[in-house]
């Protein structure tokens, strides 16, 4: 059931940022005195992602989509227990025409993604994992003066109020919890 929601919210993914991807574009502004002040927008060039081990596809498609959509090449390294979907990702984005270089997958443990992190080449790094290693690799894309997007785990709370149906309420109160084998960041957990 939980890969079933992983591939659909991946396949989601692709259509939305597909979809974004045609509204990219600048926008001016005149100002006062007559000048005028406009954005361009412009790829960051080369990112990362770092993916978790649960929902590899979902967290494959979440790095790698809007990477693409705005004009990024993206080196994506899965949790070196969850390779297969990653290159699997990969031959799939080359089947549908994707130009060789922009989607590209490292394996590897933690020694690679701080590799990847600290090179000079990257402009971004999007990470998914605990906190604990959240800081590390925040603090080594700081030094590079990166930007950085992550996603880490944590325990999210449910309220159940005095007017609630009580078995419905255990009844997702257990789903909240329970959901993947409890291993997904959002999980209702306390």
């Amino acid at each position: 059931r939980e890969t079933q929601f992983d591939v659909h919210d991946g396949a989601e993914c692709l259509y939305y940022y597909s979809g974004v991807a045609n509204t990219l574009g600048g926008s001016s502004y005149e100002m006062p005195g007559g000048s005028l002040a406009y954005t361009i927008r412009e790829p960051l060039g080369v990112t990362v992602g770092i993916g978790a081990w649960n929902y590899p596809l979902q967290s494959a498609l979440w790095k790698s989509a809007p990477a693409l959509a705005f004009g990024n090449s993206i080196v994506f390294k899965p949790s070196e227990f969850t390779p297969s979907t990653a290159l699997w990702l990969g031959q799939c984005y080359k089947e549908a025409g994707l130009p060789d270089g922009l989607f590209n997958v490292i394996l590897g443990a933690k020694d690679v993604g701080a590799e990847l992190v600290q090179s000079d080449l990257v402009s971004k790094v999007s990470f998914t994992g605990s906190a604990e290693s959240g800081r590390k690799v925040y603090e080594m894309a700081a030094s590079g003066m990166k930007k950085v997007t992550m996603e880490l785990g944590g325990k999210s709370p449910l309220i159940i109020f005095s007017d609630s149906d009580l078995d419905n309420a255990v009844s997702g109160a257990m789903l909240a919890n329970w959901y993947s084998s409890g291993q997904v960041c959002s999980n209702g957990t306390r």
